[in-house]
């Protein structure tokens, strides 16, 4: 028989004879050290027939003192009077490690029921829940209003809230376009454990708003459960959402097709509850409260600008709050999707009166946030938090709840306290343990999770039976020395009491993550990211003789709870209820990473089977949305090696665990993915020593991580590919530690570095790679972003490029991932924007006219941002190459690669920046504004990449930029290069290289122009070696600073240059514009002379004496020798 810790352990007696008849055994055991309670906990119980009667059931403690106790949702047996069947709920209290045990007993002769501080009172239309420490009032009765009611006249759900001292504070009102036929409420239940009231409005045109409303004895607030559809079928138009202005939308319930897509993430648009809500009611609770402050977990970023409670020890941030205007203040909801204004509760507080109150989103899995149709941004397929409550305040003054009721499902809470605390500590309130406690992780759910069970498996287990204690030393040893995770120490130890500390320690950080996860706001991406840490401990800790058994059954104890917890559908709720999952490896995260390895320590457990069907089906799935056919991830640079991680790993882990699970079908992915992150190294960079990962979009400079999970998935499937991999290892200094998985357990010892073929390549849905004189330390490496899927964590730079030629980086994006951000296009090399505006002037103040964040979220300034327009995020595009561009054209030859590329949109954001030396503060990513052209503007972009064998010989690109449908705005091309000056005459310019290495660039169109230039530069060297190889090497603090040369034009105008690398001192070439325009000559000092044409015609032309036809034509005259004509494009 399977025992159970955290769930229910029954004995069942039948006496005649007797007045008692029945009885029954609840135990539940404390299973994370912490204190419960008093929560409500129920259970469905069948009761023999002819046994028992309503109302004689008691329940007492192990002790023999009597508990209240209810029974609800009762179904008789055909006798009519005897009960067979109904939901027993009790309220229990646990200390830590504590098993309580409870016995129910009922016959046939009534029982006095046992008082609790539950009331339920109803008087003059009003109806009252109330325990000693809480109270609300609600509308009462059933009316019937013919003709049909406004809103104004009909009382509203909620009419007030009482505090611990009888205080009764709060009114309500309706606001609503329908008008109302009728109202019923109804109470269910009436103690002495929980009263229950049901609630009923009906509207014109079968409309309705329903809700339940539950107080449960000895507890300070009301949950709320509420469905409601006011506005289905109508259609409105959102102004605060992106889309054409006067589009108008509808609400539609959460629809998948196919069905499975619902459990996968997708690209999704929050709306921050920023949606019209004409139908909503409203409860104000400012007076009789007067309160001066507030606390809230999430971000109120319009108020209280960068004030963030991610990592707050309680859970929590304490603001004073000012009601001084009319506007919103924040939105609830039970899940945070990272928007700008939204919390999982709010608590508005009087230090003066100690009151406060509370409202607080719960149980995210039973909420409806409806989807948009049409989507504002067709591409963004779901669009989520519609049905958020919103806090408002009024500078009259006021502060009250606004609740729409348009459409959708939500769950909340209101609560009443009272207490005197100082706003700036930890709040006695601790609002964040109501929200989990009612919400994601209550009693009465975790009581029939199963985390006790017989295990008879061996360990270790997480790469499966086959790769024993010993293997896993030898690799420890291998690549781990020194990592500090304490799996690799423990394998690298030759301490004998290193075995005992592996345990203690297991037991120790594994408990401790239990009971984080059941008292503190701890975010799911943070969870996932701690999780496999964890479970290599516990496997290491499990197959250590030192481990006892009654310490195994403790480990495993808690492995199953942070499984539960991970798969809890109230801890990540499902797609249906309208919420996304922040970026995409963050949902993917808590499964694949979080709760893989958790499952794959429990093969034997009752849910272990179903538990790794669903988790193998997911990895197949997700993997196939996540990496496309050329290997590329959907988020790109060091995020998208987590899209490998969740690829490889689980499939590992879950076909150790279970041997029928087959993941044979997603190797043509992972050797793709292997091709893919061995061409995306850079050169050599001398400022890290290494070859890094190409740092795109929100990317630090590090080593590429990928490889090591992708040699764990690929060294018994395909050697050869896992051995370029060892050189790509090898070549990027990729840390083996310093992860939740050590990295160097994937990793066979035996296999050896062979060098990959490396050449120009197209990877559709990411862009171009382009080579010359790989793998020469001193190789030309091109890197174009280009393509609609790899964009996830990604900047508007899509044809932008970065270059390293000669042994030196040249044009970068810059890495500095988030500190700072550096995330707008102007700021990418290659990118085309518009209408930059650079003068200078003082901000009139905050929320003042002329200002450009008035109405946005606040950035402090004394200096009115400059601002440019870049491409946006087409709201028409009907696709997402539509929406990013796509590729053209690829050709490659052994002298010249040709890339193409096109994107289209009248669709542009105007953006913000600022300067250190205009500003004093640099700014470059904030909240922007939308503008829409007449016309659509079309950027082509056309690449030739002419390509030497000698790596010090004429490696180069000649770019042409052609716009149309532009014939108002002034574009600029953006070049930056790191470099320590720039120096311009007339049509040519040259950066002087930090590395030894210098740029020349030509403009032939536009012949004549008035360059812009800046420096941008930051100190963030990342995670990886560029730190301390940089300090080493140069005798100086890393720094990343690039030289910008923008290239205005006259509307209407495109561009053609030349990017030449050379060695410092080296002569450069001579460039020429000739052919009408048409091409670019480059002669060079030794005598070579090369003549790169883009056009669109095909008619015959001469180039160096020869005829050619094609649009692109390269020809290369060497001193003394043949001229080579090489036609890239027809």
């Amino acid at each position: 028989m399977l025992k159970t810790v955290a769930c229910v352990m029954i004995a069942l007696t039948l006496t005649t004879g007797t007045a008692v008849t029945f009885d029954k055994t609840f135990v539940i055991t404390e299973p994370f050290g912490l204190e419960w309670g008093p929560d409500r906990v129920s259970y469905r119980v069948e009761f023999p027939e002819g046994s028992v009667a309503p109302g004689t059931l008691t329940l007492k403690t192990a002790a023999g003192e009597p508990v209240a106790v209810q029974l609800s949702d009762i179904e008789l047996w055909p006798d009519g009077r005897t009960v067979k069947a109904g939901l027993v709920s009790f309220m229990a209290a646990l200390k830590p490690n504590e098993k309580g045990v409870w016995t129910l007993q009922g016959g046939k002769d009534a029982s006095a029921a046992m008082a609790t501080d539950l009331a339920v009172s109803e008087r003059d239309g009003l109806v009252e829940l109330t325990t000693s420490r809480f109270g609300i009032r609600l509308a009462g009765g059933t009316h019937r209003f013919d003709p049909p009611a406004a809103a104004a006249d009909i009382p509203a759900p909620i009419q007030g809230v009482r505090f611990a001292d009888g205080t009764w504070i709060g009114r309500g009102w309706w606001e609503s376009e329908r008008a109302c036929l009728g109202c019923t409420v109804t109470v269910e239940e009436r103690g002495p454990v929980f009263a229950r009231v049901r609630m009923r409005y009906d509207f014109e045109g079968d409309k309705r708003y329903a809700a339940t409303v539950e107080v449960n004895a000895g507890q300070d607030l009301a949950i709320i459960t509420e469905d409601f559809n006011l506005a289905e079928g109508l259609e409105y138009e959102m102004p605060e959402l992106p889309g054409e202005r006067g589009q108008k939308y509808r609400l539609v319930r959460p629809a998948f097709d196919p069905p499975e897509q619902g459990l996968l993430w997708d690209w999704w648009g929050g709306t921050c509850g920023k949606i019209p809500s004409p139908n909503a009611y409203f409860f104000s609770f400012c007076n009789g409260l007067e309160p001066t402050h507030c606390q809230w977990n999430g971000r109120m970023f319009h108020i209280f600008p960068g004030v963030d409670s991610h990592g707050s020890p309680h859970g929590a941030v304490w603001r004073p709050l000012p009601l001084d205007k009319d506007s919103r203040l924040v939105s609830i909801n039970a899940f945070l999707n990272w928007g700008e204004d939204e919390a999982l509760f709010f608590g508005a507080y009087s230090p003066a009166k100690g009151r406060e109150i509370a409202i607080i989103g719960l149980r995210p899995s039973q909420w409806i946030n409806p989807d948009l149709e049409p989507k504002p941004i067709k591409t963004l397929r779901q669009w989520t938090q519609t049905a958020s409550l919103w806090i408002e305040r009024r500078a009259k003054p006021d502060l009250f709840l606004r609740a729409p009721v348009m459409l959708g499902r939500r769950v909340y809470a209101i609560s009443a306290l009272q207490g005197k605390y100082e706003p700036d500590g930890v709040p006695p309130s601790n609002l964040i343990l109501k929200h989990i406690r009612h919400g994601r992780q209550r009693l009465d759910e975790i009581k029939d999770w199963v985390l006790e069970y017989s295990e008879t498996a061996n360990y270790p287990r997480l790469l499966g039976t086959s790769v024993t204690r010993d293997e896993l030393r030898s690799r420890a040893r291998k690549w781990l020395a020194g990592d500090p995770h304490p799996v690799s120490r423990a394998l690298t130890s030759n301490d004998p009491a290193a075995d005992r500390k592996t345990v203690e320690e297991a037991i120790a950080s594994l408990g401790d993550m239990c009971r984080r996860i059941a008292t503190v706001g701890y975010d799911h991406n943070g969870y996932a990211m701690n999780l496999p840490r964890l479970a290599w401990l516990a496997d290491a800790a499990l197959s250590t003789p030192a481990c006892t058994p009654e310490e195994a059954a403790q480990i495993r104890r808690y492995v199953a709870a942070c499984a539960c917890n991970a798969l809890s559908p109230d801890y990540v709720p499902p797609r249906e209820a309208g919420y996304a999952w922040g970026s995409a490896n963050m949902m993917e995260a808590l499964r694949l990473r979080g709760a893989t390895p958790m499952v794959c320590l429990l093969p034997h457990h009752p849910n272990g089977a179903a538990w790794r069907q669903f988790l193998a089906r997911f990895v197949k799935l997700n993997t196939r949305e996540k990496i496309n056919e050329a290997g590329a991830t959907l988020e790109i640079g060091a995020y998208g090696v987590m899209a490998v991680e969740f690829a490889t790993v689980p499939a590992i882990m879950l076909a150790g665990a279970d041997p029928s699970l087959d993941f044979s079908d997603l190797l043509p992915l992972w050797r793709a993915a292997a091709h893919f992150r061995l061409s995306y190294l850079t050169p050599p960079d001398v400022r890290g020593g290494i070859r890094p990962a190409a740092p795109i979009g929100d990317s630090p400079l590090s080593a590429e991580g990928a490889f090591p999970f992708l040699i764990g998935a690929l060294a018994e499937r395909d050697r050869s590919l896992a051995e370029n991999l060892m050189w790509g290892l090898r070549e990027n200094a990729a840390a083996l530690g310093g992860h939740g998985t050590p990295l160097g357990l994937l990793v066979p010892t035996d296999l050896e570095p062979k060098v990959p073929d490396l050449r120009s390549t197209h990877f559709k849905g990411s862009g171009f790679v382009l080579r010359s004189g790989f793998p020469h330390p001193e190789e030309t490496c091109v890197n174009i972003n280009c393509g609609s899927f790899a964009i996830g964590h990604g900047h508007p730079d899509r044809h932008g490029f970065i270059l390293y030629a000669k042994g030196a980086p040249l044009m970068l994006d810059f890495a500095s991932q988030y500190q700072p951000s550096i995330g707008q296009s102007w700021l990418h090399n290659g990118m085309i924007t518009f209408d930059h505006r650079e003068e200078t002037r003082p901000c009139p103040g905050r929320d003042k006219e002329g200002c450009y964040f008035t109405g946005k979220v606040w950035v402090e300034h004394k200096t009115e941002p400059f601002t440019c327009l870049e491409f946006g995020w087409p709201p028409d595009a009907a696709n997402l190459d539509e929406a990013f561009g796509e590729a053209e054209a690829f050709v490659t030859t052994p002298r010249a690669d040709y890339a193409a590329m096109r994107r289209r949109s009248r669709y542009l954001d105007r953006v913000p920046y600022m300067l250190e030396p205009s500003h004093g503060q640099f700014l470059g990513r904030g909240e922007s504004e939308h503008v829409w052209l007449d016309s659509t503007l079309e950027w082509r972009r056309q690449v030739v990449f002419v390509k030497t064998p000698d790596v010090n010989g004429a490696n180069y690109l000649v770019i042409r930029d052609t716009l149309s449908g532009n014939d108002s705005l002034t574009p600029a091309l953006n070049y930056w290069c790191l470099a320590e000056d720039l120096a311009v005459a007339g049509q040519q310019a040259a950066w002087k290289g930090q590395h030894g290495i210098d740029l020349d660039i030509y403009v032939a169109e536009p012949s004549v122009f008035t360059p812009v230039s800046h420096r941008v530069g930051h100190n963030n060297a990342g995670p990886g070696p560029f730190g301390r190889h940089y300090q080493e090497t140069f005798g100086r603090p890393f720094r990343e600073e690039q030289i910008l040369l923008r290239i205005p034009q006259k509307p209407g105008g495109s561009f053609f240059t030349a990017l030449a690398p050379r060695k410092a001192g080296e002569q450069p070439p001579r460039f020429e514009t000739v052919l009408d325009g048409q091409g670019l000559r480059l002669t060079f000092p030794d005598g070579r002379v090369d003549t790169v044409i883009v056009r669109e015609s095909r008619d015959p032309i001469e180039v160096a004496g020869r005829k050619a036809t094609g649009r692109v034509i390269l020809a290369i005259q060497p001193a003394r020798q043949d001229t080579q004509i090489i036609e890239l494009a027809k």
